[in-house]
């Protein structure tokens, strides 16, 4: 069978189950049950309809999606590379949940016109101290120079609160672009123990885009399972971080 019509069939089978996507998203009753289902809809609408996605999300009470299935839809706009507006992840961004505001602001960077995010962001940070925190804790998701302008700005701001935020994002950022750097290195070592210092660095640096990074750079199988030792570890830090996150909110 050709290519092209594998292909068609593919997004034939898909625009079938948009409209179906989007009416079990609609419905979704509890925050305590994430089925199949949900995960399979977020998963085409974020790769088919990632506007669709989101306006499903806004109009929803989030608080029956529960964080699995935000954070869900967030990850699937990033991995599927989608094009979306910020505002319409603005109510995320500001979510009560910091896990979520995580995701977002990471959504924002990935999938979002750096001109669009920027304008947003600014705009959020003079409106009162609180947006002003979430911006300073997003702004090391961003390479662009604006951000490190805002950043340094916020850095001097007369608020203690969002200098300690905006201090904490500085050195986030250092060590999302140093485990940038070590996924490079990894990828291109040349043995077992010549990676093996990388993937111990990175169990302890890596972050969301590191897990990304392996699974988009990985061909050999013995690169691979090497990765999949190395994202796990990375994947069980950031449930640790998530944990702590939820216990200092409460």
């Amino acid at each position: 069978m050709k290519k092209g019509t594998l292909l068609s069939g593919y997004f034939l089978e898909l625009s079938v189950h948009l409209p179906v996507s989007v009416e079990v998203l609609e419905n979704k009753k509890s925050a305590f049950l994430t089925t199949l289902s949900e995960k399979k809809a977020v998963d085409i609408l974020a790769e088919m309809e990632p506007e669709t996605l989101l306006a499903v999300l806004n109009e929803s009470d989030l608080a029956l999606w529960g964080q699995s299935l935000r954070v869900a839809s967030l990850d699937g706009l990033v991995r599927h590379n989608a094009h979306v507006q910020p505002g319409a992840l603005q109510k995320m961004v500001l979510d009560a949940d910091a896990w979520i505001r995580r995701r977002a602001a990471r959504a924002v960077a990935r999938c979002a016109a750096s001109e669009d995010a920027h304008h947003m962001l600014r705009t959020l940070s003079g409106e009162d101290t609180r947006k002003a925190v979430v911006v300073a804790n997003a702004l090391f998701w961003f390479d662009d120079s604006w951000a490190d302008e805002l950043l340094e700005e916020l850095a001097e701001d007369d608020d203690g609160q969002v200098r300690r935020s905006a201090k904490e994002s500085t050195a986030n950022k250092a060590r999302r672009l140093q485990a940038r750097a070590l996924v490079s290195s990894f990828l291109n070592a040349q043995t077992g123990l010549d990676r093996w210092p990388f993937g111990k660095a990175l169990e302890v640096t890596g972050d969301e885009d590191t897990i990304d990074q392996l699974w988009a750079g990985v061909r050999d199988v013995q690169v691979q399972e090497h990765a999949k030792t190395v994202v796990k570890a990375v994947e069980k830090r950031l449930k640790d971080l998530a944990r702590d996150i939820e216990r200092d909110r409460a």
